[in-house]
This record gives structure tokens, sequence and C-alpha cells, in this order.
């Protein structure tokens, strides 16, 4: 069967059967291609293994015909190998030759590395290897020359300061691209201005366009000095853009969609879903479930509500009473029932514990409220809302209370389950306590 079978190539020497690439016996496959790990050279041992140029592979060891050394890349015969000559990696240098292990030169000339030079006249080695003289000077009998009468040393080389571009009239100085050095100085072409790294035509110039430096946006053109975007695009400095369509810039220049799950339709944002485009970046809501934006951009919920379904609705474990949302557990004035107060011994006490009035809190039970006459047990500050912590500490509407600290939290965008690719960088996936809504909580390591 073709390897196409296989839905992709298969490797060098490999066959597909039942739309899986395989190897035949004995052989491995190593991505490119189908090996003998015992004696590929090119797969020897393992994959990643290969020998030497002109090594063998035997018994899946690596090694070199009898006369010559392993040196990495290559079995050389260090006798005679002129990039390895008496040992791995001592090159001689053109012109000579490996004799015996000793690099020879031609008479009056000294190995240097990669050439037989003369050390006599040569200016990259004068008087000894490596010596090199000014470019441009000349070396003779083993010394360097200064520059010739007409060039002056500048930066390593002898240059003409009257015709040199990249040293014109003084060391350093550069033309712009397209220039000349006249006579020491730096001239444009008729028609074209000097903009400091290029010569450039003002009328067409991308980068120049009506001015120096005055780019052009991508997609556009420069004519006659304006630059201009193609029909039913807008210049929008760096890009011309398509407005209907356009993400960053959906309807005018600058106006960014949510690049995560919006998109531009007809110059407008829009979110998939029940998800509203809110706020700078026009980002994605979730405007059912999110505390800070329910139901609407701009509406928000109370620090004790919690969105459902667009409203405005009390925590999960309060009760929506005249007060607002409260703990009839715990709320002296509404215990156990909304409105049922608390106000002494007919009432059995001023205090609220589980729904009941009472006279005192019990042990590891704290006064909380304002007053000083709701019971929550300690424990509760684990998770209580309106005491995270310690009594009267209101988490926010975007917080959760966990192990006694309010952490922040947000509506999963495009999810119904964790995970979620929403919830990322510092953000875990988790259920909000006592509904099904998915949510992202952030710098906590396990879920309330």
């Amino acid at each position: 069967m073709s390897s196409q079978a296989c839905g992709e190539a298969c490797p060098a020497n490999g066959f597909c059967e039942a739309e899986v690439c395989k190897c035949s016996a004995g052989q491995v496959n190593c991505t490119e291609a189908c090996a003998d790990l015992s004696s590929d050279p090119n797969y020897c041992g393992n994959c990643d293994t290969s020998c030497p140029q002109n090594g063998v592979c035997t018994a899946g060891i690596c090694s070199c015909p009898a006369g010559q050394t392993d040196c990495g890349d290559a079995c050389a015969d260090i006798l005679t190998d002129m990039a390895h000559c008496g040992d791995c990696n001592q090159p001689c240098g053109e012109g000579g030759t490996c004799l015996q292990g000793i690099c020879n030169c031609p008479a009056g000339k000294i190995n240097c590395s990669t050439v037989c030079a003369d050390v006599s006249t040569d200016p990259l080695h004068c008087a000894g290897c490596g010596n090199d003289c000014l470019i441009g000077a000349e070396c003779i009998a083993g010394q360097c020359q200064p520059c010739p009468a007409n060039l002056t040393e500048c930066n390593g080389a002898c240059v003409d300061y009257q015709t040199d571009l990249e040293n014109c009239g003084t060391c350093g100085n550069d033309c712009p691209q397209g220039g000349s050095c006249d006579a020491g100085v730096c001239n444009c072409p008729q028609g074209l201005i000097d903009c400091g790294n290029a010569c450039a035509d003002l009328a067409i110039d991308m980068q120049n366009c009506g001015a120096c430096g005055d780019d052009c946006p991508e997609g556009g053109a420069c004519n006659s000095g304006v630059c201009t975007c193609p029909t039913g695009l807008l210049n929008c400095g760096n890009v011309c853009a398509n407005a209907a369509i356009d993400l960053d810039n959906c309807g005018s220049c600058n106006n960014s969609c949510d690049q995560d799950f919006g998109t531009c339709a007809s110059g407008n944002c829009t979110c998939p879903g029940t998800m509203m485009a809110c706020g700078g970046g026009n980002q994605c809501r979730e405007i059912l479930r999110d505390p800070d934006r329910c139901g609407d951009c701009g509406n928000q919920c109370n620090r004790d509500e919690y969105c459902v379904d667009g409203d405005c609705l009390c925590r999960p474990g309060l009760t929506d009473c005249s007060a607002g949302c409260v703990d009839l557990g715990s709320d002296d004035n509404h215990c156990g029932a909304c409105d049922n107060a608390c106000t002494g011994p007919g009432t059995g006490g001023d205090r609220c514990f589980e729904g009941n009035c009472v006279a005192d809190c019990p042990n590891n039970v704290d006064n909380c409220d304002p007053n000083g006459d709701s019971c929550v047990s300690q424990q509760d500050f684990l998770t209580d809302p309106l005491n995270c912590g310690q009594c009267n500490d209101r988490c926010a509407r975007d917080e959760l209370c966990m192990d006694g600290n309010c952490e922040e939290f947000a509506p999963a965008r495009g999810c119904d389950s964790c995970s979620c690719p929403d919830c990322d960088r510092d953000f875990i996936c988790c259920i909000y306590p006592d509904t099904t809504d998915v949510v992202c909580i952030k710098d906590v390591i396990a879920c309330p």
C-alpha cells in the first residue's frame, strides 16, 4: 500500500500496512528512514548516532577502516590527510602537502594553518603567521609598509577619502545607498534626496514619501509624495486596513476586537453565543454569568450577589431580604427568616446562631456584623464571602472566599466544563460553588 494511504509520507524503505507506516523486520523507524541499527552508518546503535565519513557500523558500533583515525566528522589517514595531518583537526596550509603526518610547504614559505605563506611579502602574514598589514598596504621584506601616498589609514585599512563610499571625506562617514563620493562629498543622483541611509525619490519611495522618514502603510503606495491606500481600505498608520473585517481596525483605525473570541463584521466587533463586546479592546464577556457585567456591559452586581442568566441574584447560601442578601443562619435582623429580628429574651436573645436567636454565641464562634450580634463559626471564615478570614471582611463581587482569602475569579469564556483554554497563565479552571458555572480563579492551586 502506498505511503499516502497512511495520511503521511512513510520513512525511506518503509511501507504502509493497515494505514500504519511500518519497517521491515530487523529495521527501526528513525523518522526519515527505516534503518538496521546494527549496520547502518547513518543510524548506528540508535537513531541519533551517525558514523564519521568513510566509517562503518558493526554490531551497532562505529569504527574506521584500518590505518585511519576517527576525527569526529570523518575517518582520516593522519599521515596524509591535509585536514588532519599528524592528528585530528591539524590542517596543512593551501599549497602544502602532508607527508608522514608532517605539513610541508614549498621552499620560502611556512605553514600558516590555512595557507602556505611567504612571510616576507604576504600582507596577511607579514614576518609571521597572522600578522596582517593594513588592507591596501604592502609587506616588503617582512615589514608592513604605510599606506600609499594617496590613501589614509582608517579602521585597519588604507582608504581614499575622495571616493570611498564608507569613508567619504573622513573616516567612518558612510554615503547613502545609491549615492556617490565625489571629492570627499556624498552626493545623490539628480532627482533623489539624501535621507541618511539611502538616496530616495520622495515622489514614490515607500519609506520616504514626501519627506525623509515618512513611511507609507503596509499595502499602500507612494504617489506624488503622498501615501495612499487601495480603494476601500483605510490608512491606519502602519497598514492599509479593511475596516469592515479587520480585528485591529474594526470600523475605524485602532478600534480592536477581542483577539481570542471576537470577530469584525461590517465594521462592528461581535462575539459568539451569549458573549458581548465590552470596554476597551471590545473584550468578549459572558454577560449572563459575569458579576462585573451582568446582563449588560455596564451593569455591576453588589458584592453579595452573583450573576445568574443576566440577573444579579444573591450568592449561593445567601437570601434576598429587605436589607439585601443576608445569611439567615447568623444575621440577627433576619434570623432563620427574613425580618425575624433577635431583640432580647422574648425572642430567645439578641444574637443569631444557626438560624436561632440566642443569648450568647457559643465557643469557637465570633460575634460579627457591625453590632456584633451575628454568630459566625470560625470554620465558616474559610468560605464565607461576608466574613472571609475574619468578621465583616467582605469579598468583592468578582471574588470567592477560599481558605479565608478573597480570590479573584472570572467567568470562563467559551467553555461549559473544565479544562478550559480561557483559564490560562495565572488562572485555574473551577466550578463556582453550588452552581454548574465554569469560572477561572486566579493565583490558587486548588478549586473550592
